[in-house]
């Protein structure tokens, strides 16, 4: 099922928290939601992976900024660092009900354990933490490995799991098949965790084509923002 229209569990407003293994894209999918999410009312892009945060939203900061999001994220010589900083104007931002929220978050247990800081006012806004499921990445096609990741990112942040995606990509090279192999990882993790799968991911290119594959599952096409070196230069 093709939609323009965001799928429950992902449409603002609200309060949304992105978490995976390295890799899984969750980032490239918060910095479309929150593209997304800006046409409707003004949002926040928290960049919180202190984990390994080789994929930021922060080294796009203008580029989000022109198109209405504002991202969180420690600047000057702080936002630089691949370490455990985090941006100062996060707890306003968790309680401010003016504006919906997107978190990207570390997906090892560690790095969801950020998320405790603010535990309370993010339950009280209703946030619906995801795992993004990418299979063609290390013990991404396990579900016993996810399951039990699932299990340990759930404890350290405190919040249930909302739902589950699948993002099943490769970068440049994706496939709608490589796209429409995740469902089955992800649906196996939805059904253990008792979640619901919300979306399958792809190109926006390969958008039509997933859609014929994907049943009654809603696809979302996405733009790729954080390409390695590599393949910006063939793109």
């Amino acid at each position: 099922m093709t939609t323009d229209t965001l799928p429950p569990g992902l449409a603002p407003p609200g309060v949304v928290i992105l978490t995976g293994p390295f890799g899984s894209g969750k980032t490239e999918i918060a910095i479309n939601l929150a593209r997304r999410w800006a046409e409707r009312g003004p949002t926040y892009l928290a960049d919180l992976d202190v984990v390994t945060p080789y994929y930021r939203p922060r080294d796009i900061r203008a580029e989000l900024a022109a198109q209405g999001v504002r991202v969180l994220a420690p600047e000057g010589k702080a936002g630089a660092f691949d370490g455990p900083v985090l941006p100062p104007e996060m707890a306003a931002a968790v309680a401010d009900a003016d504006h919906s929220l997107i978190i990207d978050v570390g997906g090892q247990p560690h790095g969801a354990g950020v998320l405790a800081h603010w535990r309370e006012a993010l339950l009280a806004r209703g946030a619906n933490l995801i795992l993004v499921v990418n299979p063609r990445r290390p013990g991404g096609d396990s579900p016993d490995a996810l399951a039990e990741l699932t299990a340990a990112i759930v404890a350290r942040a405190g919040l249930p799991l909302g739902g589950v995606i699948a993002n099943g990509n490769l970068g440049l090279r994706t496939a709608a098949a490589d796209a429409l192999e995740a469902l089955p990882a992800a649906l196996a993790v939805a059904q253990r965790a008792g979640a619901p799968l919300l979306a399958l991911c792809c190109p926006r290119e390969l958008l039509t084509e997933c859609a014929a594959g994907a049943g009654a599952v809603p696809v979302l096409g996405l733009r790729f923002h954080l390409r390695p070196p590599w393949e910006r230069a063939v793109s």
